[in-house]
């Protein structure tokens, strides 16, 4: 048998020891062969219609390129006819020929099973064809990346059930496969729906009862209560280890050692203004000054200035000096421009705590912050009430949560928005594909210098289109070859010319770097060519654990390098404290961070 024949002792094994099982889970670490194991028992099952349901990276893959499916699936001693989600849309070239009399192989991603929009949910008829093909044949269903399926009420995991049900009443016999190196995503409970696939008799209720620890939120009936630990997790593994098999790589195949070596950039001054509510007057001032935008100085400052410094100064405020006269919008009078500046200050601010009254200045709005200072704890008083000007005084900030103030581009109102802009802002930017500004360039300057001080062969992982964009401009005028792999292009022709290549060739052959976001390079990739690892910007542990595995794997001779490029600030030090702890930071990490900043701030000032 031409595919068992390849395998690894441990991988056969396997096989041998499991390939009665008609449901059988292979919870097998990244890099140990989930795909050429779980073909392996087809072939040796004689699993004439075989259907392999992945994720859309994976499902995308041809039949030519190394280490896909199709790919794997032509090698098995059983010939078979290949289909992709081309069935929904046949043409002449690309017919559904399945039949009774055929042995075929249907690849297909979790979205394109079921039908959308529409009352009654059902799978799509190509697929209940297909399944009537397997009358009479030994049918084959693989679920790769199993821990897509959370939730048993979802459509994923009930298009799941209703195809397997299906192939079994059609099929002389069915055999289930779930894979996965990433068991548990969020928490335990996640693993329920797999294992109520593989037939488990328990219920959801039994489920929580058994293994979850529910809270105590007031107004809440119990079924809502929101789960905040778990127990008897060795029990619960033993449900799992009923239903499959878990291994590490460490277990059963000794693979070179992952070295982990950190670059560090200091605090930026833009992810200060972004996450501080608060920041120092002295700070705030310059940044507003450089933006041309309203700041507040000293009566001793003012008095120094020129008429012509204080007709720039006041212009900022829409404050013309008519006569001598201060007049806001050339028609209200606040008073002399020799008058005490914080007596001028001082009326601007009560204009803009009556601004419901007057109506006529509402821009004033949007310089908030020159108004509403934090109060005097002795005093209870706002700063504009005879508080004199002091650079370290704490000063509303109108960055936090808008760097592009007073525009509104890139404003994060949610938590959730607020993390994303932050994570954005330690790389260095704001934005989106469609829209996006660089403010602080030094983690790209860093990535420069290296590739430039070490010249070899990488895969970098990034998070966002824009430090794609940047990555890609940078990496080819450094004379990089570069291969890219996301979710809009896919093209690896240069490592596919160095995997051909002879092992003294590709000695000479270096500069090459594939650049791939987490969400689609961190599963089913097999880079294991290259030893060497960029991480641009952190992501969550679960796509972490999957992409570090893209290189060290099975195949791979080299020690495995890994550079990981991150800013001195609370939110990188804490998203890189879980990647260690092996746990996916949250919104709520974020926001409980977030509110600790704060009060050490607040302490700090008092």
């Amino acid at each position: 048998m031409s595919l068992y024949n390849t395998l690894f002792p441990f991988q056969r094994n396997i096989v041998d020891k499991f390939q009665d099982r008609t449901r059988f889970g292979l919870f097998l670490d990244c890099g140990l062969g989930k795909t050429l194991v779980s073909l392996a028992f087809t072939e040796v099952n004689q699993c004439t219609k075989v259907i392999v349901i992945t994720i859309n990276a994976k499902a995308e893959e041809p039949i030519d390129m190394g280490g896909s499916w199709m790919n794997w699936g032509s090698k098995s001693d059983i010939k078979y006819n290949f289909y992709t989600k081309k069935i929904f849309k046949p043409t002449k070239k690309n017919p559904n020929n399945f039949t009774t009399e055929t042995n075929d192989f249907l690849l297909l991603n979790f979205e394109s099973l079921y039908v959308r929009n529409s009352e009654k949910f059902s799978i799509k008829k190509e697929i209940e064809q297909f399944i009537k093909s397997c009358k009479d044949h030994k049918t084959a269903i693989i679920v790769d990346e199993c821990h897509k399926l959370k939730n048993v009420s979802s459509s994923q995991t009930k298009a799941v059930t209703k195809i397997f049900q299906m192939c079994k009443i059609f099929s002389s016999q069915t055999y289930l496969y779930l894979g996965t190196g990433t068991l548990f995503t969020a928490g335990l409970e996640d693993i329920y729906a797999q294992i109520k696939l593989l037939g488990w008799e328990g219920n959801k209720t039994n489920f929580i009862d058994s293994f979850c620890i529910r809270g105590n939120i007031r107004g809440l009936p119990d079924w809502q209560q929101p789960i905040v630990a778990y127990k008897n997790v060795e029990q619960l593994y033993d449900i799992v280890h009923q239903f499959g098999i878990t291994i590490k790589s460490e277990d059963v195949i000794e693979l070179p050692e992952q070295i982990f070596v950190n670059h560090t950039a200091r605090e930026s001054h833009e992810f200060r203004l972004l996450t501080k509510e608060q920041i120092k007057m002295s700070e705030l001032n310059q940044e507003l000054y450089a933006r041309d935008l309203p700041y507040t100085i000293s009566q001793e400052l003012y008095m120094k200035m020129t008429d012509e410094d204080k007709a720039k100064y006041w212009k900022l405020l829409n404050i013309e000096i008519i006569d001598g006269k201060l007049m806001l919008e050339g028609s209200y009078e606040l008073g002399d421009i020799n008058d005490n500046y914080n007596d001028i200050m001082n009326l601007l601010a009560s204009i803009y705590d009556n601004l419901k009254d007057i109506g006529a200045f509402e821009w004033l709005l949007d310089f908030y912050y020159l108004f509403l200072q934090k109060e005097d704890k002795k005093t209870h008083e706002k700063w504009h009430i005879g508080r004199p000007y002091k650079p370290n005084n704490l000063m509303n900030n109108p960055f936090y949560r808008n760097f592009a103030f007073p525009k509104l581009y890139w404003d994060a109102e949610t938590k959730g928005a607020l993390w994303l802009r932050a994570r954005q802002m330690s790389s260095g930017f704001q934005g989106n594909e469609e829209s996006y500004q660089w403010y602080d360039t030094t983690r790209l300057e860093m990535v420069r210098d290296f590739l430039i001080d070490h010249e070899d062969n990488y895969v970098l992982f990034y998070n966002y289109v824009p430090e794609f964009l940047a990555l890609y401009e940078l990496c080819t005028e450094l004379g990089y070859k570069v291969d890219v792999y996301n979710g809009s292009k896919k093209d690896l022709s240069n490592y596919d010319a160095y995997e051909k290549q002879s092992e003294g060739e590709r000695m000479l052959n270096t500069k090459n770097i594939i650049l791939s976001n987490f969400a689609s390079g961190s599963t089913g990739k097999n880079w294991q060519l290259f030893n060497k690892c960029i991480i641009f910007s952190l992501p969550v542990y679960k796509d972490y654990a999957q992409g570090i595995k893209r290189i060290h794997r099975t195949g791979q001779k080299s020690n495995c390098i890994y550079h990981m490029f991150c800013q001195n600030n609370w939110l990188d030090m804490g998203m890189r404290e879980s990647l260690e702890q092996k746990t996916d930071y949250t919104e709520d990490m974020f926001e409980a961070d977030l509110n600790r900043v704060k009060e050490l701030m607040e302490s700090d000032d008092e």
